[in-house]
């Protein structure tokens, strides 16, 4: 899992989805089969994004928000 270290960024943002999804679904009723396109997606651009960006460029984003 080193290798994909924008995948918990990415598992937050579908939990998060679906937990607003099963909050309004007595309102709006969101299709299967976009509900799983879109967690689709987002796992397929976490991983994409971990691949594009390379470690350093995530632990330089990382200890950029430390403040001294």
């Amino acid at each position: 899992l080193l290798m994909f270290h924008y995948l918990s960024h990415g598992i937050t943002l579908i939990l998060i989805f679906i937990g607003t999804k099963m909050l309004i679904s007595g309102y709006y009723e969101i299709d299967a089969a976009v509900a799983l396109g879109i967690i689709i997606l987002i796992l397929a651009g976490s991983i994409g994004l971990s691949i594009i960006l390379p470690n350093g460029m995530a632990s330089k984003v990382k200890s950029g928000s430390n403040l001294k």
